[in-house]
């Protein structure tokens, strides 16, 4: 059994910019008192254009700087690292839009270790699950709220075995060092002549002669190509 404490706030991206700027003043909101919440948060606005530059623990400053809210941006820099949420709560479709893994990361470095929607885009769900949890109980919330512990086994019930195996692992890099460890490592060898041989054509010869591989490459231009004709 594995337990999940996740000791912070939780924050509601609700409709309605009002009861966020009300969070970000420190108070603490219910599922009740969110009100709506907010559908379709895309990737672009977790992490919009203007941050990718950067690519490491300080995109934790970024999340969700990009979300529009009616009329209003409410949630500014650093403002989910200094406020100590380590849960969002949103609506459905939650990570629509361009599949960039900075979303995921910045949440991850501002302490946003659970993500808890009505549902999920698949490409951003697969990158969060790489880094942490995602869940769609909404009967989680109160419970995290009462600081119970969550054991990961409800996390993952509905779960793919191995999208279950990385979340139980607590990551796709910790998945690999723990199930990775006796696969063997294959050495090409050295080369068999002196030829000075293009990267291609070493490929080819490693599987089954250049031959093939031109063979392979030629089909696989003809049948996309023949698809993009008008």
């Amino acid at each position: 059994m594995t337990i999940l404490t996740l000791a912070g706030r939780v924050l509601f991206l609700s409709a309605e910019p009002r009861l966020i700027e009300r969070q970000l003043a420190g108070e603490n909101l219910t599922l009740s008192t969110a009100h709506e919440l907010r559908d379709d948060v895309s990737t672009d606005e977790i992490t919009p254009m203007s941050v990718l530059t950067q690519y490491d623990e300080r995109l934790g400053r970024y999340p969700y700087v990009g979300l529009r809210v009616g009329t209003k941006c409410p949630i500014g820099v650093d403002d989910i690292k200094s406020n100590g949420f380590c849960v969002t709560v949103a609506g459905n479709r939650y990570g629509k839009g361009s599949s960039r893994e900075h979303s995921p990361v910045a949440e991850f470095n501002a302490g946003i270790h659970l993500v808890i929607a009505k549902s999920f885009e698949r490409i951003y769900r697969q990158n969060a699950d790489n880094l942490g949890l995602t869940s769609t109980y909404f009967s989680l919330v109160e419970r995290i709220q009462r600081g119970e512990p969550i054991d990961i086994d409800e996390l993952v019930a509905t779960r793919d075995a191995l999208a279950a195996a990385i979340l139980r692992s607590g990551g796709l890099l910790r998945y690999g060092a723990t199930n990775m460890r006796h696969v063997a490592v294959t050495s090409l060898g050295a080369r068999v002549d002196a030829v000075p041989r293009t990267l291609a054509e070493k490929t080819g010869r490693q599987r089954r002669g250049t031959d093939a591989l031109r063979r392979r490459t030629a089909q696989w231009f003809s049948h996309h190509c023949a698809r993009c004709r008008p």
